[in-house]
């Protein structure tokens, strides 16, 4: 059956998290607060994960560049780092933690080019014990994935040992076979391009 045509009852519940914590150093501001047709990437974000179905939108705002909480979206929680300065690992570490045993689908707030539509296809190919991350020519797109309930244990190993780099924990997860890749259509590559410098922003 294709995935598009499953119930909802045959989808796998997930909890989202927007990654909004890094510091913004080569944009110069806090990349949660530019605009993109009228709208915040953090409200964007969130928005798109909503659409794709996570139950819970969680933010990870640790590190923010401007040293301030911003205005959260309504409805969303903030989780907190168990170790600061872990970067996007231990977001993802947090998160999981307060899923309580769900999936959590992970979206970066630098990527405007992704839709709500690439996110249900992470969700449609995913399993309750088995998540997915994006693929392009051998890059793996880590910080648009969705990571099952099982990976917490793996990750707080590695948070707690210092192994920081995500990558290494989504290669574990392909190891074990708790992950899955997806290569991502060549018509939607661009999709995942994300925003890192002032030239990058572009609110039109």
């Amino acid at each position: 059956m294709d995935p598009e045509s499953l119930p909802a009852a045959d989808l796998i519940p997930f909890v989202g998290v927007v990654l909004a914590g890094g510091r913004s150093t080569r944009m110069g501001r806090d990349k949660a607060g530019l605009m993109v047709d009228g709208e915040r990437l953090l409200d964007r974000q969130v928005r798109l994960l909503r659409e794709a179905g996570a139950g819970r939108v969680l933010l990870s705002l640790a590190g923010s560049s401007a040293g301030e909480t911003p205005s959260l979206p309504a409805g969303t929680e903030i989780v907190v780092d168990r170790r600061p300065s872990s970067g996007p690992l231990a977001g993802i570490e947090a998160a999981l933690r307060s899923a309580q045993g769900h999936a959590v689908m992970v979206l970066a707030v630098d990527l405007p080019g992704l839709r709500a539509g690439h996110l249900r296809r992470l969700r449609d190919l995913s399993a309750l014990d088995r998540g997915v991350v994006p693929v392009h020519g051998g890059i793996q797109e880590t910080l648009a994935a969705l990571y099952p309930a099982v990976a917490l244990e793996e990750a707080a190993r590695r948070l707690d040992s210092g192994r920081l780099r995500v990558h290494e924990l989504v290669q574990a997860g392909l190891d074990a076979g708790w992950m899955r890749c997806w290569e991502i259509p060549e018509a939607d590559i661009a999709a995942w391009v994300n925003w890192n410098h002032p030239g990058d922003w572009t609110p039109a």
